[in-house]
């Protein structure tokens, strides 16, 4: 903890200016350079120490983005490009559902890949395990546990495209 100014404590790094009442927070970087601010509140000073010795630890750049679905990934790619990154430049990002757009863009090289969910062969092993249960017959679809069908996720990159977007072979 820091300095006891007006009977509190104080995070490590920040102290009160007794002249000004204001709050200084420094700390060392790894290369050994002293980095010092003053605040007007301790929760300004404290927010700036955590994100300035993140960045110190970590950097400042973005290695990958990990999309819930392809429409986030391409909006990654869009904010890349309005920030004036050349494709070679951006993150490697990733995206899931291979829609037609998704696709285009791992054509281009934007999009590093994306995740294929088998939606036909879903609704074939729900339509069959309806059937089935509605006829009162075992399900002809495998179940694990008596409750679950799987269905295999299919990476998609530039290396088997040509499977997938029959115009990039």
């Amino acid at each position: 903890m820091g300095k006891y100014i007006k009977g509190k404590k104080l995070p490590k790094g920040i102290s009160q200016r007794k002249d000004d009442g204001k709050f200084m927070a420094g700390f060392v970087d790894k290369a050994g350079k002293r980095h010092q601010r003053r605040f007007d509140t301790v929760v300004e000073a404290d927010r700036w120490l955590y994100e300035v010795r993140h960045q110190d630890e970590f950097g400042d750049g973005i290695e990958v983005v990990f999309s819930n679905n392809d429409d986030m990934a391409l909006g990654a790619i869009d904010a890349c490009l309005d920030a004036g990154m050349e494709p070679e430049e951006m993150p490697f990002i990733v995206g899931v559902d291979a829609t037609a757009p998704a696709l285009r863009a791992v054509a281009e090289g934007t999009l590093r890949g994306t995740v294929l969910n088998d939606a036909a062969g879903q609704a074939e092993d729900i339509l069959a395990l309806s059937c089935a249960l509605a006829r009162g017959e075992d399900p002809a679809v495998e179940l694990e546990d008596g409750k679950y069908c799987w269905r295999q996720h299919t990476a998609v990159t530039r290396e088997n495209l040509a499977e997938f977007l029959p115009e990039a072979s």
